[in-house]
This record gives C-alpha cells, structure tokens and sequence, in this order.
C-alpha cells in the first residue's frame, strides 16, 4: 500500500490540487477538495479505484485539444486521502495547505454545524489564511 500512498502523493504534487471550495450555493463554509485534471483516463481511473471521489470529463477549448478529464475527492473522503498521502508529498504549497487542513481545519469543524459568532470568524479567517490573503 505504500507504494499506492507514494504513487498518489506524486500525481497530487505533479498534476493536483489542493483546495477549498463551496459544495452548494447555500454554504456558509468551504470544504476540502482534492482534484487532478489530466488526458489520461488511467491515470484517473487509479485514483478513482484506489481512493474513491469521481471522474468528469473537462470542455475542450480548441478543436486540436485532446480530451481531458478531472478526478476529485471532497470533504471527509478528501481529509483521509490526505492523511494517508501526506507522507510523501513534497511539493511546497501542496505540503502547506494539506498541514493547514489537517491540523488546523479538522479540530475546528463541528458536526453539527452550529458555529458560534466566535468560531464562525475563526473559520473565515482560516479560509482567508489557506489562501495566502
């Protein structure tokens, strides 16, 4: 398996993302999500079968583009994907967002999701230091 965790962490630091984005419109709160857009369909479909999320195909701009297609993983399934790949990324920002969501993110997320006025600016202003802003 750690060959699969090191084989993923190098497709993440070569070809992903790592992110926050909203899953509806009526989000209060970004989410967790890791994507990979590639035009090779294997490459995704690995990820697909090993970690689970889903694979979409992507618009062509230009008529000499090759097809192109994107795999992601969201929320809690993104969380645990990270956790187990995180070992063995080494690219710089990729490392520093998956720590922040990690360790910072995960403790502060309620269940309920409830926030006090409180907790809700800490999570604000966690989302504007994922950024970089």
């Amino acid at each position: 398996m750690n060959e699969t965790l090191a084989y993923a962490a190098g497709i993440v630091d070569g070809e992903g993302s790592v992110m926050l984005q909203y899953a509806s419109g009526t989000d209060r709160f970004r989410s967790a999500v890791v994507s990979v857009a590639s035009t090779s369909p294997e490459l995704l479909d690995f990820l697909k079968e090993n970690f689970g999320g889903r694979i979409r195909g992507k618009p062509k701009y230009k008529d000499y583009h090759k097809d192109s297609y994107q795999w992601d993983i969201r929320n809690n399934d993104a969380v645990e994907f990270l956790t187990n790949i995180r070992p063995y990324l080494r690219e710089k920002e990729k490392v520093r967002r998956t720590d922040l969501l990690l360790n910072v993110l995960r403790p502060m997320v309620r269940r309920n999701g409830k926030y006090t006025a409180e907790e809700t600016e800490k999570r604000l202003e966690f989302e504007r230091l994922f950024r970089g802003a």
